[in-house]
């Protein structure tokens, strides 16, 4: 499929500075990964299940689908562990259930409600290697943007 898109002129040296550094098949995957992070993906009605997380003493139910983890057995990110569901309206779902040594003192469980991937690759507190798990799990390239 061809695709002219427009731009205005205030943004044309920054796609000419993209097409210099990148090419043009470049700028096109880019797009692509853009439009994928930023939509909703159809979530298979007929694997949805009821997930209940908590978010301190209170407890969040929602029909969805875990992609990593799950209550019975969270994963480690960055020393935390993590589950994160997406629910039957694509929401990104992130629990954070504590510190995953043995012993540690914690601030209690929370839950997070993430509208699409670029929302949640923003988050600062989240670990990168987590937002680069949930990135591949969905197709998507994560980068983390150093500020250098």
């Amino acid at each position: 499929m061809k695709l002219n898109l427009y731009v205005s002129e205030e943004n044309a040296p920054l796609v000419d500075r993209a097409k210099k550094e990148m090419g043009d098949d470049s700028l096109s995957t880019m797009f692509i990964q853009c439009l994928k992070a930023r939509l909703p993906v159809e979530v298979p009605k007929g694997d949805l299940e009821t997930i209940v997380m908590r978010h301190g003493t209170l407890k969040k139910r929602f029909q969805g689908k875990y992609l990593f983890g799950s209550r019975e057995g969270a994963e480690e990110f960055e020393g935390g562990l993590y589950c994160v569901a997406r629910s039957k309206d694509d929401y990104l779902v992130v629990e954070y259930l504590g510190i995953a040594h043995p012993g540690a003192i914690d601030d209690e469980s929370r839950v997070n409600v993430y509208e699409n991937f670029a929302e949640m690759a923003e988050a600062e507190d989240l670990p990168s290697s987590l937002k680069a798990a949930v990135a591949e799990e969905l197709g998507l390239e994560y980068i983390e943007d150093l500020d250098i």
